[in-house]
């Protein structure tokens, strides 16, 4: 397909920053919050147990609504989600410092949902619209380095900022970055990009999906307790169904087509799904294993964690400028491997820190997830055509989605196993917490080193997307 032509350099280079900043907000505002959870909590006086739903309800309604709002952005224009996604976030953060109790701060979490699924379901297909070829593979490193970055940055900052202006104040400073991304995106991007705008919208097929994939999602944030696996294989069994339902529609909200017929974007996103499965818990432990086993202060455990996210931000570029150049299919397979080394090394962790070998764990993981993430992603986007790839953009974020939430069920699947919950981390309980960390990493391996095998068996294509018939 030949460079759009549409836009110069200038124009193509700030809608690009307007993308990034807005890939930046969303970690960045979630890893905020997750630090000032326990100032929140007093806030509203609510017990440990609400803590889980704040973030809870906030993935549950991205995971619901990414797919819907990448069918919209094909038939209304994506500029138009995107646009309506930030402009929602300006809105939730005057919002959300004004709520009178917890409840009202939880539905201002599920808006900030909503925002998140619109602007994730389309700032995959706009950096595929606007590049091409190897700049493709470059713009989607650049973007994978905001999100690391938002990851980064987030406890740090919001640590600080907690500490000296309350947990209130986190919300309004993102009014001045999610300004200036409406700003730039509404004056260089001058025309919308669309899917295929002729399509009919899929409504019976929108309540069906929200359905299945809530109830198999909730269903895995119950998991280990009994109902847990109950509610999952309920879910399980109404997604099978939508699926089947899905492959009779003319017109589907999520074109499960793309997995039967396209055996690269198959086992590219399958790759994905196990690549989130297997690294996102793993923040969770070192934080646990760093101030609970280590002894260390949460703010020096921050800028320890720190690490793994600033190496993945770094290299994330150079990767996918790699991945214009050489096959993605190679690319994300040895990312893979390097993660699956670096999980390797996770499960030799001790009850004495050794803080070098933590060091030089993170810095590999980071390596691996970096050569992984923008090059799979590229090679998603250019699997698929034109008029496919908001469909693209909502599956594999979905699929994101489905990972994160699959590995935190892993991991507090094997804490509740050994020590019954994180809320009994204690000198006694030291042994057993490492005994779940050391299974919950070889769980992850296995699932990394099968990402591998799927990674490489997908085949492979040109770093180009498909001309649309």
């Amino acid at each position: 397909m030949e460079q759009n032509k549409g836009y110069n350099e200038l124009q193509k280079k700030m809608i690009l920053a307007a993308v990034c900043f807005a890939s930046f907000i969303g970690p960045f505002q979630g890893s905020m919050i997750n630090i000032a959870l326990p100032a929140i909590g007093d806030t509203f006086q609510i017990n440990v147990g609400l803590y889980g739903w704040v973030s809870t309800s906030y993935l549950l309604t991205v995971a619901t609504l990414l797919v819907p709002a990448a069918r919209i952005s094909d038939i209304v224009g994506r500029k138009k989600v995107f646009l309506t996604g930030i402009t929602g976030i300006v809105a939730t953060s005057i919002i959300t410092p004004l709520t009178p109790n917890f409840y009202a701060f939880l539905l201002c979490q599920v808006l900030n949902g909503v925002c998140a699924a619109c602007i994730m379901s389309t700032t995959v297909p706009i950096i595929s619209e606007i590049f091409t070829g190897k700049e493709r593979g470059a713009a989607f490193g650049i973007n994978t380095a905001f999100v690391y970055m938002g990851v980064s940055f987030g406890p740090f900052i919001g640590g600080f900022v907690v500490s000296y202006l309350g947990w209130r104040s986190l919300f309004l400073m993102l009014l001045i970055p999610a300004l200036l991304t409406a700003y730039i995106m509404y004056t260089n991007m001058k025309e919308d990009v669309f899917g295929d705008p002729n399509v009919t919208f899929d409504k019976a097929g929108t309540v069906f999906y929200a359905v299945s994939i809530l109830t198999f999602l909730f269903g895995l944030t119950r998991i280990p307790e009994t109902e847990g696996f109950i509610i999952s294989f309920i879910g399980l069994v109404l997604l099978a169904g939508f699926v089947m339902f899905e492959r009779k529609q003319k017109y589907p909200v999520f074109d499960v087509n793309l997995f039967f017929e396209n055996r690269v974007f198959s086992r590219s996103n399958f790759a994905s799904l196990f690549n989130y499965a297997s690294t996102y818990a793993i923040v969770f432990f070192l934080s646990l294993y760093l101030q609970k086993v280590g002894m260390i202060e949460p703010k020096t455990a921050g800028l320890i964690l720190l690490v793994q996210p600033l190496v993945q931000a770094i290299f994330s570029p150079y990767a996918g400028k790699l991945s214009g150049v050489i096959s993605a299919k190679y690319l994300a397979t040895l990312g893979m491997l390097i993660t699956s080394f670096g999980l390797l090394l996770l499960t030799g962790l001790q009850k004495d820190l050794y803080l070098p070998y933590l060091i030089f764990t993170q810095i590999v993981l980071g390596l691996g997830i970096a050569f992984f993430a923008a090059p799979n992603t590229n090679m998603i986007m250019s699997s698929v055509s034109r008029k496919e790839q908001g469909s693209a953009g909502g599956i594999m974020a979905t699929i994101r989605q489905i990972g994160m939430v699959f590995s935190m069920a892993v991991a507090m699947s094997s804490i509740n196993y050994y020590i019954g919950g994180t809320e009994n981390l204690g000198p006694d309980t030291i042994d057993p917490f490492l005994s779940s960390m050391k299974l919950t990493f070889i769980i992850c391996m296995i699932l990394c080193i099968l990402g591998a095998a799927l990674s490489w068996s997908r085949g492979n294509i040109k770093q180009e997307l498909k001309s649309e018939s």
